[in-house]
């Protein structure tokens, strides 16, 4: 076999960011048309049992990891220029990963005893599956190969698809997860080649760091996967039945699409960060810091209001007339999913080496989910879940930003969000009149999103939410478009910005 996956390229930022947002596109796109595909074939029943094996198995393989595959990202990305050693790394990790992957899907088949004996087997080799992926996709994130992984994501994306509908179709249930399950096959292989490629062992200090990071970036990855993850399925079927699960999960899928988009550029920060750091450069994380906040908001914001006030047209269009109980927490759900402009500060904080900030905040996190969860699903259902989540998350973010302005000295640029988020509040108000005076219609989507994004350019422009900075980035990023959207781009921008 050639040996692409492990070298590494020099690119700018914005490259990295567009060879990340493309492979974002395709790996989310791909989990997207799964969701939908699995709803229209098994309706919220089916679709919730789905949803929540699914949600076991990314939780173990969060639980086995470790934390080594965000250590990875950070070390090798640290490491640049260094290719031996980022391959001692990748090594090392996926060989540890194997033998914690496989004690993880041994526990999901011993534990998991609310599933049926065949669907507990299929998750538990999801675990192991996914674990080794996860490696694989860090060791081509961290090396800032994103160039691999968007033409990875392309290749694969049509096989999971096949194997998820067909298995789906064919089997119901298990047949989904087996699809779930081959679709993994591939890069789990591939992960298992960085374990068994020849090479020099990792040295032993090299060793004790990359598993001191590991550890408190365990924490906080097992808080993730709590607070942001699927946390809520548990209670809501325990509580509500599968039927609710698939409909919250529904919810869930119409969140990550409205956030897709800005967060498919933000994938390449926490290598950057972390190059930067290592190269001691302290003005350039801030000024990044503070741009990518801004410029994630700038497109985060209008997209989760306006699919906030869709939801009522694109719920029922999506999944049909079966999930229209869905609407109210998937409207929740959606605008709660604005904070996440502030992953940003995650990803400084990993680049940083500052793991324990989000492992300690995190426990007292984890800990009031489990209490609101605890408390709210069972009264509310749905509602409740999707409220209790915004404000865990809003907490999260709001702890985060503060330690990064305080000990990072990053300050968030506060004013510039506030003028954004008004703007996006008047964009989504009048997408909602237009949705609501067609009564929700399929058809209200078009102009309720063609209303959303005039509406959104005036106020932008009235407030001066474009920073000329950013701008001025926005049009160098631009250059690596195809020439019809860069075109079509920079005349948004220039309708956006104020010309004092």
């Amino acid at each position: 076999m050639t040996d692409p996956v492990v070298q590494p390229t020099r690119t700018t930022l914005s490259a990295r960011s567009l060879s990340n947002a493309l492979a974002t596109a395709i790996d989310l796109g791909c989990r997207l048309v799964c969701s939908i595909a699995v709803a229209r074939i098994l309706g919220t029943d089916g679709a919730g049992a789905v949803a929540y094996g699914l949600w076991l198995a990314d939780l173990a393989v969060v639980l086995a990891g470790a934390g080594l595959p965000t250590a990875l990202v950070r070390f090798a990305a640290e490491r640049t220029g260094d290719a031996a050693a980022q391959r001692a790394l990748g090594r090392h990790v996926a060989g540890a990963t194997s033998a914690l992957a496989l004690a993880g899907a041994a526990a999901v088949f011993a534990y998991s005893t609310d599933l049926e004996p065949r669907a507990r087997a299929l998750v538990a080799g999801l675990v192991v599956a996914r674990a080794l992926e996860a490696v694989l996709r860090a060791y081509w994130t961290g090396i800032q190969r994103f160039d691999l992984l968007s033409r990875f994501n392309a290749l694969t994306a049509p096989v999971w698809l096949a194997l998820v509908a067909v298995g789906g179709w064919a089997l119901g249930v298990d047949g989904a997860l087996a699809g779930y399950v081959g679709a993994a096959l591939v890069p789990a292989v591939l992960g298992l080649w960085l374990a068994a490629r020849p090479g020099a062992p990792l040295e032993a200090g090299a060793a004790r760091r990359l598993w001191g990071t590991a550890s408190f970036a365990w924490v906080s990855a097992v808080v993730t996967a709590l607070i942001w993850g699927r946390f809520e399925l548990y209670f809501l079927r325990h509580a509500h039945g599968e039927g609710a699960a698939g409909l919250y999960a529904a919810g869930l899928t119409l969140a990550g699409l409205a956030t897709s988009g800005p967060l498919m550029f933000a994938g390449a920060l926490m290598p950057h960060f972390s190059e930067r750091i290592a190269a001691g450069d302290p003005g350039a994380v801030r000024a990044t810091y503070a741009a990518a906040t801004r410029l994630l908001a700038l497109s985060l914001f209008p997209a989760c209001l306006a699919t906030a006030a869709l939801a009522p047209a694109l719920i029922p269009a999506l999944y049909g007339e079966a999930f229209r109980g869905a609407i109210p927490a998937a409207a929740i759900l959606v605008a709660g999913s604005a904070v996440a402009a502030t992953s940003v500060g995650s990803a400084l904080l990993l680049g940083a080496d500052r793991a324990h900030v989000i492992a300690v905040s995190g426990v007292a996190l984890t800990i009031a989910a489990v209490l609101l969860h605890g408390w709210a699903v069972p009264i509310w259902g749905p509602v409740g879940a999707a409220v209790g989540r915004g404000v865990l998350q809003l907490a999260g973010a709001a702890w985060g930003a503060v330690y990064i302005a305080r000990v990072l000295g990053c300050p968030v640029p506060l004013a510039a969000l506030a003028r954004t988020f008004v703007a996006a509040i008047v964009s989504a108000l009048a997408c909602h009149a237009v949705v609501t005076l067609g009564s929700g219609q399929v058809w209200t989507v078009a102009p309720g999103a063609l209303v959303a994004v005039f509406c959104y350019v005036l106020a932008g422009r009235v407030l001066g939410i474009l920073d000329p900075a950013d701008r001025a980035h926005l049009e160098r990023a631009f250059e690596r478009w195809p020439r019809g959207a860069a075109v079509l781009a920079r005349r948004v921008l220039g309708l956006v910005a104020r010309h004092e």
